[in-house]
């Protein structure tokens, strides 16, 4: 079934790191939760975003990074950026 992107997605993923990060207000919190809750493609979307930024915080711990992990990262950040 080919998603049709609601207004709301656009304006989801243009709030995705800060909701992740804890900046938005109490409200922008509810909405974003509530509209998570009613659309999976956006779902997937925090989970790949979540999933990435934990990791990062993980790998960047160990000072011996692999470096093969960490282009990996860039390009998943690179076509995330460019799918946007």
């Amino acid at each position: 079934m080919l998603h049709v992107e609601h207004p709301c997605c656009t304006e989801l993923k243009n709030k995705l790191v800060l909701f992740i990060d804890g900046e938005l207000s109490a409200q922008e919190c509810g909405c974003f939760v509530k509209h998570l809750t009613e659309c999976v493609q956006c779902l997937e979307e925090f989970r790949r975003h979540e999933a990435l930024k934990f990791a990062l915080k993980c790998n960047c711990k160990n000072k011996n990074t692999d470096e093969f992990f960490m282009m990996e990262i860039k390009k998943m950040v690179q076509n995330q950026i460019s799918a946007s």
